[in-house]
């Protein structure tokens, strides 16, 4: 929507998500109901970060955001009350905490089928390709 916006093509019913140039303008106030992110351990990183090298996927849910990484920790942050992300919620709001745990629980579900769906395999050539660039180890 940002990009279609910016040209001057008007966006199609369709489209999911809205235009972030207010966010570039710097109008404040803007909020997101709902947001997804992975990074995926099955992604072969050159320089893994030690933080998310292992996997890790998280929610946002109004003023909610809730952190799961691959080898169990978990976060849970009131954005409002706690914009830097400094006090873990996790174990004194455990209702919410459930509650952001299957809400991203669904989201990831649905997401690893439309994967599994369309799911290619490399071949040999573009393996090493990628491995001249220095993509792979």
């Amino acid at each position: 929507p940002t990009i279609l916006y910016i040209v001057g093509i008007p966006i199609p019913n369709q489209v999911q998500g809205r235009s972030l140039l207010p966010i570039f303008r710097g109008e404040t106030g803007l909020k997101f109901n709902r947001a997804f992110a992975e990074i995926r351990p099955d992604i072969i990183w050159k320089d893994k970060n030690s933080r998310y090298g292992d996997g890790i996927q998280s929610a946002i849910d109004k003023e909610w955001k809730y952190i799961r990484y691959n080898y169990g920790k978990e976060e849970l942050y009131n954005l409002d009350a706690d914009p830097h992300e400094e006090n873990n919620l996790v174990l004194t709001e455990s209702v919410k905490a459930n509650e952001m745990r299957k809400l991203l629980m669904t989201w990831s579900k649905a997401v690893k089928t439309q994967i599994d769906d369309k799911e290619e395999r490399i071949d040999r050539r573009r393996l090493e390709q990628l491995r001249t660039l220095g993509y792979l180890d």
